[in-house]
This record gives structure tokens, C-alpha cells and sequence, in this order.
């Protein structure tokens, strides 16, 4: 074996001793140090012994950033170490803010199509439009040059107070136009649509728990309270959790003061209990969560809550079960750990936490409990009982109290073939950005273009030819695929033109798991054993 085929080697090796010293040495030293101390010994020998005395030169960085990685991935699937760049990007999400020019934007055709300017940000400000192409950022050509969806947020983003100069294709204008945007904080939602779907129903969506989500939901549904809402709908389908805090305070809206909302256990973290407050904005009138196998963490937190005190119900398919609290630790350069500290607990008791070799497989799992109509990974030994004696289990993540599942091969529907290959979004891009200034002009707000606006048979038939260019042939396999495919295109172009509410007001249609929930409000009986 060559010298070089050693060197590739080596980072492995290290991470190994990483992993495996502290094993060892459990057994060689426990008896004379304590664990922690055997530990850290261990791992600056090694450190020392392989900076000191290796035979090339190192690359400290990258060594680090393995051995690190391949430690942390021996624990458990959610201790992680995040390396300052990857660290960044968390903290930007999380704190839903970022440094930039205030934009969303998709990759079509190779040039750049401005999607969403984002209301009170620097390019709506510019005078940036809906529709607009970015030709050049500075003096640098993007158009034409196949750059990835991952490359434009490089030149576009900045510091704040920076600027940048955008060239910029309108429709309607023979030349391009040239913008220079001052860079500021962009300050994003976690809340994707709220709308009220009858004078008595709100529904809110919620992506994330990030930090400004808990003034957010509030501020929302003050809003829909002050209008006489008896019912809500909180939609946490894929929603992979974030700050637990958030979840609590959400939680808080539901349920009486001093009702447990959450528990967190760990051996070396003290043991809290999480109670509700008095300042429930809605705590009577029917409530139904949504659910589905992306939302984990503190989605599950709550709908545990909710479930647990018989609170409202819970709608959708089986949630993923992540039951486990991360803690943030800074490594001092940019760098940090999130390390798993604690399992958090439903007010029942139950540990919604998924097995860790279950987790690891996921994805063979995933379809069972997509199409089925059950559970697999309730484990019936584990029960437990709420107040009003409705039998609950454990096993890993919420089990709905009415399941909607997938129909079995619906990926094939013709429908969703043209949703997944993104002819239909495409589509809609293209016939907006073609009609945008007729359809403003026929159908000014979100009402007129939904209570008016149809696709026709031709455009249904264009897209359908657009498909057959791109190998998909047309085959109506679900009794539903005509009429699904004309909604979604609506919806679509609805979101180019109004945004995210008119497009769920209008995609939600097309809903089961949605319309399950529409559905037993006038139902009497699902409610029956929590009222």
C-alpha cells in the first residue's frame, strides 16, 4: 500500500480511537480515576501522541471535525457536532433572520426567477418584482452558467449595511434594469398560512419552532379569537420541531392553568415539569391538531399535550418520535456540539422516543406506516390513560386518534407523478409570469381569483404535452387525478400572484388529512369521548 492510500486512512483511525479509548479505558482505568477524568486522559494522549509525533504534517481542522463527528455519532442519532459554517446556517434558521437582500427565488431554465419579495425588506423597498430574472449579481453573469440553488445565496447574501447590484430582466421591458440594494436583516415566519375556512374555523400552519414562533402564534391567534373562532386547526405536518420553549407556550394557549404540558428526565440534568399558565387564549372550543411522520420533537410535545389532557384531537398519520432534548454547546470557534441531555416525558408519562435502530432505519419503515392503516410502532404493553379514561401507548412518537393514511401506489396517480417532477409548479411559473399583469387586472385580490379563476381545458392540455417532452405519459389512474391536477395548478399560480394563504386556502381543498379535520367539526361523535 502506497504512503498516500495510509494517509486517506488516517482521519478514520483517529476518529476510532476517538470512539473506541474511551471504552477501553472504562476497564484499564476506572478503578483508579474516575470515568470523566479516564475520558478526557484518554483522548489528549492520543491528540498529543498523533500532533507530536506523526510522520506528515496534519491537518488540524479537518482532523478535529471527523474525530468529533465520528464521536458524536456514537451516541445517539441526535447528538451532533456542527462545524461553524453548518452552525451559522442552524442559527440563521432557528432565529428565523438572516443578512440579505430580502428575496425567494427558483433556478428555472438556468437563470434565476424572483418567486417572493419579502414585504419590508430591502428589494421590495428597490422595487423588485414578483417575476423579475437576476442576470448579473455585481459584475459576476448568472444567467446561462448552470449554477446550483446553493451557489446564488452566496453572491446575494451579506453582511447588513453592504450592497449589491442586481441587473435585472423584466417582462414588458426591452432593456434590463439595474438595482443596487442595500443588504439588511431579513427577518422570516415560522407561521406558512393562517386563514379562517368558515366564520367559525381558524387553521393556522406552523414549519418550525423557532424563536420568534411562540409572539408569533400568539399574535395569530389573537387575531382569529378576536374574530369568534369555536374551532381551530393547528397544522404540524412536517414540522420537525425546534425550541421546546416554543412548544410549551403554544401548548399554553390549550390547556388550564397547572396542567402539566411536558416532563424532562436525565441523568445528569436536573429533572422539570412544564406547566400551563393562565393566559390560554383558547381554552374551550374544538380543537384538532395535525400530524404526520416529519413532525417530531416539540411538534410532539404538543400533541402530547393536547392528547394527554383530552384536550382536542389528533388527525393525520403517525408522527416520527423524537423524544430526546439537544442542548447547544460552544466550542469557542464558531463550532458547536448539540449534545443530548435529557428525554422529555407526556403529561401521561409516556416517552414518545423512538428506538434508536428504528430511527437508523427510518426510511424502511416509513411506507408501513405511510399507507397502513395502523400503527407500527405502537407497542401495546406500554399503556396509559387519560383523564376520561381514552387508552393511549407508547413505543415511539403520537399515535393519531383518527388515522389518515396514504392510499397505497398513489405515487403513481398521474396527478402526483406531475406534482413530483415539478411540471405543474413549473407550469403555473411560466403562465403567471406570461398573464401576471391580466389575471391582477381580472382577479385583484386572492377572494376574486379564488371564488372566479379556472384553469380551461387547454391549459390542462399544454401541460400535458409538456409532460408527455419530458417522458411522463398521460394515465388517469385515480378517479380524482382530473380534478386534483386543475386545483393544484390553481393553487400554484394562486401562490405566485397572492402568496401562501391564498394558496393553502386553495391546495387544502385537495386535503384528506385537511378535510378530515373540516369534517369532524360537524361530527358530534368524534368528540364525544374528550367533551
Amino acid at each position: 500500500m502506497t504512503q498516500r492510500n495510509y494517509k486517506s486512512l488516517y482521519p478514520l483511525v483517529v476518529a476510532l480511537v476517538f470512539v473506541c479509548g474511551f471504552l477501553i479505558a472504562r476497564f484499564i482505568y476506572a478503578p483508579h480515576k474516575s470515568e470523566k477524568a479516564v475520558f478526557s486522559d484518554k483522548l489528549n494522549r492520543v491528540c498529543s501522541n498523533i500532533y507530536d509525533n506523526y510522520v506528515d504534517s496534519l491537518d488540524v481542522d479537518s482532523l478535529s471535525d471527523m474525530a468529533i463527528t465520528a464521536l458524536m455519532e456514537s451516541l445517539d442519532p441526535y447528538s451532533a457536532y456542527m462545524p461553524a459554517v453548518q452552525q451559522k446556517e442552524f442559527d440563521d434558521q432557528m432565529q428565523e433572520e438572516f443578512e440579505g437582500i430580502g428575496i425567494e427565488f427558483r433556478m428555472i431554465d438556468d437563470t434565476v426567477h424572483i418567486m417572493r419579495v419579502i414585504d419590508g425588506g430591502p428589494s421590495k423597498r428597490a422595487g423588485l418584482l414578483e417575476g423579475d430574472r437576476i442576470l448579473k449579481v455585481d459584475d459576476k453573469n448568472i444567467a446561462g452558467q448552470k449554477l446550483s440553488s446553493t451557489d446564488i445565496p452566496k453572491l446575494i447574501k451579506g453582511p447588513k449595511g453592504t450592497k449589491v447590484k442586481l441587473t435585472i430582466k423584466r417582462k414588458g421591458l426591452a432593456k434590463p434594469q439595474q438595482y443596487t440594494i442595500t443588504r439588511d436583516v431579513i427577518r422570516t415566519s415560522s407561521i406558512d398560512a393562517y386563514f379562517m375556512p368558515s366564520t367559525t374555523t381558524g387553521y393556522i400552519r406552523l414549519s418550525k419552532f423557532g424563536a420568534h414562533t411562540a409572539e408569533e402564534f400568539v399574535s395569530t391567534l389573537k387575531k382569529l379569537t378576536s374574530k369568534g373562532i369555536s374551532n381551530l386547526i393547528v397544522d404540524l405536518r412536517g414540522n420537525g420541531g425546534g425550541f421546546m420553549s416554543a412548544a410549551i407556550t403554544i401548548a399554553d394557549q390549550f390547556l388550564g392553568s397547572g396542567k402539566e404540558i411536558v416532563s424532562t428526565k436525565g441523568i445528569n440534568f436536573k429533572s422539570e415539569s412544564y406547566k400551563a399558565t393562565h393566559n390560554g387564549l383558547f381554552l374551550k372550543g374544538r380543537l384538532v391538531i395535525l400530524i404526520d411522520e416529519f413532525s417530531a420533537s416539540a411538534s410532539e410535545i404538543v400533541a402530547g399535550a393536547v392528547q394527554d389532557h383530552d384536550r382536542g384531537l389528533i388527525i393525520g398519520r403517525h408522527s416520527f418520535g423524537k423524544g430526546t432534548v439537544q442542548t447547544p454547546i460552544d466550542l469557542g470557534d464558531g463550532s458547536a456540539l448539540r449534545l443530548t441531555i435529557a428525554r422529555y416525558y407526556t403529561p401521561v408519562g409516556r416517552c414518545i422516543e423512538r428506538p434508536y435502530d428504528q430511527v437508523k432505519n427510518y426510511d424502511d419503515i416509513l411506507y408501513q406506516s405511510y399507507t397502513e392503516n395502523s400503527s407500527p410502532a405502537i407497542d401495546s404493553t406500554q399503556q396509559f390513560r387519560t383523564p376520561k379514561g381514552k387508552i393511549l401507548y407508547g413505543g415511539g412518537g403520537i399515535t393519531p386518534d383518527i388515522l389518515v393514511p396514504v392510499e397505497q401506489d398513489s405515487s403513481k396517480y398521474y396527478a402526483n407523478v406531475l406534482y413530483n417532477t415539478g411540471i405543474i409548479f413549473d407550469y403555473a411559473l411560466k403562465y403567471t409570469d406570461n398573464n401576471r399583469t391580466s389575471l391582477l387586472k381580472t382577479y385583484p385580490t386572492g377572494n376574486d381569483f379564488i371564488k372566479h379563476f379556472a384553469p380551461t381545458p387547454q391549459m390542462l392540455a399544454d401541460m400535458d404535452n409538456i409532460a408527455k417532452t419530458q417522458g411522463v405519459t398521460k394515465s388517469y389512474t385515480a378517479p380524482q387525478d382530473k380534478s386534483k391536477i386543475a386545483q393544484w395548478l390553481k393553487a400554484f399560480i394562486a401562490r405566485n400572484l397572492y402568496g401562501e394563504n391564498t394558496f393553502y386556502r386553495i391546495y387544502l381543498k385537495t386535503d384528506a388529512t385537511y378535510q378530515k379535520a373540516i369534517e369532524v367539526f360537524r361530527d358530534n361523535e368524534a368528540f364525544r369521548i374528550i367533551e
